[in-house]
């Protein structure tokens, strides 16, 4: 067991057969509210004893047997709805049988006693558990990322199915609150966003550059290179499109970093006037790199980076940019 009671405490919402919380159960009031009041009872006291408990290890092993323990646990719970399953009807009948009596209804995947005076509470109270579910698992991936602990790797290890999980927050910071398809979802009938195989494809690739050596330069972390230009394909142009698809990026990433000769030169999707933010991003990449991470190329090698991966900036005109205080807005 765990010495942080606070996620023993959702453990147990979690993995209790919520017939057995009928008459004996905790308080349940705050599951039974949206996901604001969830995070504001439960996930903000469990993000203090996430990092915490991190802290308290002293080697990246340490870290990672911590993390596989949480997930380890968290793959026991009965109370949430996985992504795999969203189409299930929340109101079928099971029909008798020796196993099942006739009193139990199936809401999803989660068996619930129809005998109570409010039957609602139950399907709050299931609903309750899938945010808190996916709440924690969005946590532990945001501490990865700040702790460097390869989240995807160790649910790889641990055979967890992590396309029954938004995975977002393993590659870029992405989101900030929960999905409004499993804020505002009906009863347990969640319905977050799907992840098509493509998209997982695409994050398993990304997490396998970011551990990859940089070839640009050795001492500079690839995970750092690809936290800072994700930018590009969060935020969007003037025309309501991205800077770079997903695809765009990854091929930078491996022609600018990778050194793969094979990867052709992308177009970044902006207007003129966004320009001189975009070589702004550059500059902050090559201040940090040489003020933080003391890398030893000059301005001309990042400029260089920068117009042999992309084709549609004049070399001078990077060149004029890529100083401090140029560009006061960025992405």
């Amino acid at each position: 067991m765990l010495q942080y009671s606070q996620f023993d405490e959702c453990i147990d919402f979690l993995t209790t057969p919520i017939e057995q919380f009928w008459n004996t159960g905790p308080n349940r009031k705050a599951l039974l509210g949206s996901a604001e009041v969830i995070i504001e009872n439960y996930i903000k006291f469990f993000t203090k004893e996430l990092e915490a408990a991190i802290l308290s290890k002293t080697t990246p092993d340490q870290k990672a047997d911590l993390i596989r323990l949480y997930v380890s646990r968290l793959m026991k719970s009965i109370n949430h709805r996985s992504v795999k399953n969203l189409q299930a009807d929340s109101n079928a009948i099971i029909p008798y049988s020796n196993e099942m009596p006739p009193f139990f209804i199936r809401i999803g995947n989660a068996l619930v006693v129809n005998n109570s005076e409010d039957p609602s509470d139950d399907l709050r109270y299931l609903r309750g558990c899938n945010i808190l579910y996916h709440l924690i698992f969005d946590e532990l991936q945001k501490c990865c990322r700040i702790f460097r602990i390869p989240f995807l790797e160790l649910c790889e290890e641990l055979n967890f199915d992590i396309e029954t999980i938004n995975v977002e927050y393993s590659i870029k910071n992405g989101r900030k609150e929960i999905s409004p398809e499993i804020e505002n979802s009906r009863e347990v009938n969640i319905q977050p966003k799907i992840k098509v195989p493509s998209d997982l494809n695409i994050k398993r690739e990304l997490q396998q550059i970011m551990i990859s050596e940089n070839q640009f330069w050795r001492g500079l972390p690839m995970d750092f290179v690809v936290n800072h230009f994700s930018v590009f394909t969060s935020k969007k142009s003037r025309n309501e499109n991205v800077f770079l698809t997903n695809e765009q990026f990854i091929s930078f990433l491996k022609r600018g970093f990778l050194k793969d000769p094979t990867q052709p030169v992308q177009t970044i999707n902006c207007s003129s006037r966004e320009k001189g933010m975009i070589i702004k991003t550059f500059y902050q990449f090559y201040d940090v790199a040489v003020g933080q991470y003391a890398c030893p190329h000059t301005k001309v090698y990042f400029i260089n980076l920068f117009t042999d991966c992309f084709n549609n900036w004049d070399p001078s005109t990077v060149k004029d940019f890529f100083r401090p205080g140029k560009v006061n807005k960025q992405l």
